[in-house]
């Protein structure tokens, strides 16, 4: 079916790559106005994230396969100025940290009557982190390195460009079986990057850390940092960590399969309770764990 048939004209904003890259400052000049309808094909629901639902479809010029997420006006919470008008701020997320592998790509987006539609990137062969954990069980420290390297150069990418993704966790990141290439997905929880302490969360509340839990406020770097270490742990042990609020609160970690020392060092470094104890992201990729796998 062709995408939206309800709404006949949406406004384009589409750019070429490299203008994506380049125009942080999120200037530029009008979009112009063109039948979505023309150029995407859409064949079904493949989830749901950040407050919209993304399909998969088509790009029918090139037959690219591309995901489709519909974002509700109604359901947008925080809003920035592009091009002279408001959009959901998950947009000018997405255009900051364009051109990067390990993240996924923004190709286009649209303005409708009653919603917004971002046209992403959709690797082929490819399953999230969380189906393939539950395919395959717990990953040999070898794979899981592999992956977690890259994810961990997504979030320092993402962080330079001054975005925090606020959601890290195995649904959102997209694995590519053939090649082992994964990418971070999904911005709908994510805002701008400040050194000041945030009073409000959005993501998965098994992925936040426990100072949001004990003082209801962390930061965005240090909470990153927990979540990754959730991540990691996930990969290796098969499951998460803590299960519930007070669990994650008190931070008493335990491994229940065998581990080397140097993967136990540093997911218990990462999940440390204070959050002014943890790595940053270049002890992280500097670690003996992370740089005697390569």
């Amino acid at each position: 079916i062709i995408l939206l048939k309800t709404e006949m004209y949406c406004t384009i904003a589409s750019m070429p790559t490299s203008d994506l890259i380049s125009h942080n400052n999120l200037h530029g000049k009008l979009p112009s106005q063109l039948s979505h309808q023309k150029m995407y094909e859409v064949y079904g629901i493949i989830g749901v994230g950040g407050g919209g639902m993304v399909y998969s479809g088509i790009r029918i010029g090139d037959s690219q396969p591309v995901a489709i997420k519909r974002i509700m006006r109604e359901k947008v919470k925080r809003w920035e100025k592009i091009y002279g008008r408001s959009v959901p701020q998950e947009i000018g997320l997405m255009i900051r940290v364009n051109g990067h592998h390990g993240v996924i790509k923004l190709l286009d987006w649209y303005e409708c009557l009653d919603s917004f539609i971002l046209v992403l990137e959709r690797p082929k062969n490819s399953v999230d982190l969380f189906d393939y954990i539950r395919e395959v069980g717990r990953m040999t420290e070898k794979e899981a390195c592999m992956i977690f390297r890259q994810v961990v150069s997504a979030v320092h990418h993402i962080h330079a460009r001054g975005v925090v993704h606020r959601d890290i966790k195995d649904e959102n990141i997209v694995l590519n079986r053939d090649t082992g290439e994964s990418k971070l997905i999904d911005f709908g929880c994510g805002t701008l990057l400040h050194e000041n302490q945030y009073k409000d969360f959005s993501g998965t509340p098994e992925f936040y850390p426990p100072e949001w839990f004990n003082q209801h406020y962390y930061k965005g770097k240090t909470a990153a940092i927990w979540s990754m270490g959730v991540l990691l742990y996930d990969m290796l042990c098969g499951e998460i960590p803590f299960k519930s609020k007070q669990k994650i609160g008190q931070g008493k970690l335990e491994f229940k399969v065998s581990l080397s020392s140097e993967a136990k060092h540093l997911i218990s470094w990462m999940l440390a309770v204070n959050p002014e104890s943890r790595p940053n992201i270049n002890e992280i990729l500097q670690h003996p764990w992370v740089t005697l796998r390569r």
